[in-house]
């Protein structure tokens, strides 16, 4: 999604004191790059918008549908890439690990999301959690108001 800069995993971005200074950051450390000289990170991107289009049938369609959209390739797909997973353990369908992993915005991505359910039968009925936290997090960046917090006991205005 990032045109092929592997970063150090971290969970915290920034540890915060009570005074709101920032007592330790974590900056990104890339680990490596993929060479994509033949330029096949821009089919996969393609690709994994095309599994989220209800036009062509995607596994991952039904999850998305009326999910905001963007122009790809001349029409409007949704906003985001994704790509469902389904790693069979036994012959019986329901003890199936489901997985689902996703980006948005396509084109420029800020957030990956990956849902992974040991016994979810399929990566298909696992991406509608994956669109809950995409929705959650656009829906979060697109607030231009800010709230201010208030002392406690202080009076609000």
């Amino acid at each position: 999604a990032n045109g092929g800069t592997v970063y150090e995993c971290n969970i915290v971005k920034r540890v915060v004191d009570n005074d709101g200074k920032v007592i330790a950051e974590t900056n990104p450390k890339v680990v490596s790059t993929l060479d994509d000289s033949k330029g096949y990170l821009e089919l996969i991107q393609l690709g994994m918008n095309e599994v989220t289009s209800g036009e062509d049938g995607g596994t991952g369609a039904d999850a998305f549908y009326g999910f905001a959209t963007t122009e790809v390739d001349g029409k409007q797909q949704p906003d985001l890439g994704g790509k469902t997973g389904t790693a069979q353990v036994s012959k019986i369908d329901l003890e199936n690990t489901a997985w689902f992993v996703g980006y948005t915005p396509f084109r420029e991505p800020e957030i990956a999301v990956v849902v992974y359910v040991p016994n979810g039968w399929a990566g298909a009925k696992v991406a509608p959690a994956a669109r809950q936290v995409m929705e959650y997090y656009r829906e979060k960046q697109s607030m231009t108001k800010q709230v201010e917090l208030r002392a406690p006991g202080s009076i609000l205005k």
